[in-house]
């Protein structure tokens, strides 16, 4: 019996040491950001409640629907009550389903070991966001704002590097926002800073927000980025509802070029 037992724990734990060594592998893998809110909200759930099952039939719905379109939502409840709200996104320039889903699968999972028994939470990564509640906010700019500074501080050209940032996200505000040149409120770029430097940039909206709310949105937190991310290589922000991120190298999907036209054949030889 005692010999039973010990099996067990050893057994246990060799599961949990897995458990957390692939958690840890997934987020080195998945995402080089983890930006998490854990206040969307009030309330807790306790385990084993009716709200607790709701919301993991809600995440499971979100990491599969999700990758398929880019962006889904989705409300389970039980007769009515215990209602759960939640959307996901997948980031604009993905190639789907298949860059997205491991990024979703991820979040599903770990969102709930970061707020744990919240009703309301969210997290963002690299290539996917995912939020849930226990009331309706769809449509509705709500929650927090975060950012993450994780590259250190431009050595060189430092002060046109803020100018050229600030046009590029001028610009890609107005691409995102256009309603015509990207409908899924999103935009991604470059410019050139310097013959050894350039900046790149994204930009993204849920796509429950109107238009408006949309740019009114990026708009601020884009300022933002000058008062807590001035000098810095990288960084990337969660507003209320959007996404902004720059870094002085390429971590987007760049669109496919179109190829250089042919060259022309040779003109025949003129006639003497």
């Amino acid at each position: 019996m005692i010999l039973q037992k010990s099996k067990n724990r050893l057994h246990s734990f060799v599961c949990l040491i897995i458990l957390i060594l692939s958690l840890s592998i997934s987020s080195a893998l998945y995402s080089t950001y983890e930006i998490e809110d854990c206040n969307y909200g009030t309330g807790n759930y306790t385990n084993g409640s009716i709200y607790e099952d709701n919301l993991k039939l809600l995440l499971s719905s979100l990491s599969k629907s999700t990758p398929i379109t880019g962006y889904f939502e989705d409300t389970i409840s039980s007769n009515g009550t215990n209602e759960v709200f939640g959307h996901a996104m997948c980031r604009g320039d993905l190639e789907l389903p298949d860059e997205c889903i491991p990024c979703l699968q991820y979040a599903s999972i770990k969102l709930t070991t970061l707020c744990p028994y919240r009703k309301n939470a969210g997290v963002l990564y690299d290539k996917c966001f995912l939020r849930y509640g226990s009331e309706n906010f769809f449509g509705t700019p709500t929650g927090s704002w975060w950012y993450s500074n994780l590259i250190k501080n431009i050595s060189t050209d430092a002060e046109k590097f803020i100018v050229v940032r600030k046009n590029l996200f001028s610009k890609l505000v107005m691409e995102a926002t256009s309603g015509t040149i990207s409908p899924d409120f999103f935009a991604a770029g470059q410019e050139v800073v310097s013959s050894h430097l350039n900046v790149f940039a994204l930009l993204h909206c849920t796509r429950d927000l109107s238009l408006a709310v949309c740019k009114e949105c990026l708009e601020y937190h884009a300022n933002n980025i000058f008062r807590y991310s001035a000098y810095h290589a990288g960084s990337m922000h969660l507003g209320i509802g959007c996404f902004l991120r720059y870094e002085n190298q390429i971590f987007f999907n760049s669109p496919t070029l179109p190829p250089p036209p042919a060259i022309p054949p040779p003109s025949p030889p003129a006639k003497l």
